[in-house]
């Protein structure tokens, strides 16, 4: 009887050993599967990611320059509104600074010929067409816009005060804008036409 029970523990040690030998095998196949399926993964990201470099670098030396116009209202205190984002008040008062010598009026209608984000020339214009967003009538004679969160006011007649009046608040607008003949601290509206 002792043997047929010691028998018995021992085929029973033998085969939880032999479960546990076989679960650790399939544990280690598992884990080996799984560390290669991720040194896969890894291998194609890296691929992928030097794949997007190249691409990326191809665009960015295949890039032609991109020349443009771009309007500006200067005013005598070295202030300006450009209508534009990417040349900031501070990059006209440099170039102006370092690269012209012309004489300003008070207030000077320009137009930027940028490249590559940068000033390469101006000239000045007599009329120009900008956009803007109708904020109100300051009075009879002043309407007020803005654009890019910066304020401007222009002069206007009568008739375009009771058009304006008919106009709601934020309405983007197109402006065509020159010079005032009467005031040559400020610009006049010509004409305007929804957007």
């Amino acid at each position: 009887m002792k043997k047929i029970l010691a028998m018995i523990m021992l085929i029973v040690l033998v085969s939880s050993v032999g479960c546990n030998n076989s679960q650790e095998k399939e544990h280690n196949n598992q884990t080996t599967s799984q560390t290669q399926n991720d040194k896969e993964n890894k291998d194609e990201k890296e691929t992928e990611n030097k794949d997007k470099e190249i691409n990326n670098n191809t665009v960015k030396t295949d890039k032609v320059s991109e020349k443009r116009e771009i309007t500006a209202l200067y005013f005598y205190d070295n202030s300006s509104l450009i209508f534009d984002k990417t040349i900031s008040e501070k990059d006209l008062s440099d170039y102006i600074s370092k690269k012209t010598k012309d004489e300003f009026d008070k207030t000077t209608l320009l137009k930027l010929e940028v490249e590559d984000n940068k000033i390469i020339s101006l000239k000045k214009q007599d009329k120009a067409e900008v956009m803007g967003i109708y904020i109100g009538l300051g009075d009879l004679n002043i309407a007020e816009f803005s654009y890019n969160s910066n304020s401007f006011r222009l002069e206007i007649s009568e008739e375009q005060a009771e058009e304006l009046e008919k106009i709601p608040e934020n309405q983007m607008l197109s402006l065509q804008i020159e010079k005032s003949n009467q005031n040559e601290s400020n610009f006049r509206l010509i004409n305007y036409s929804l957007k």
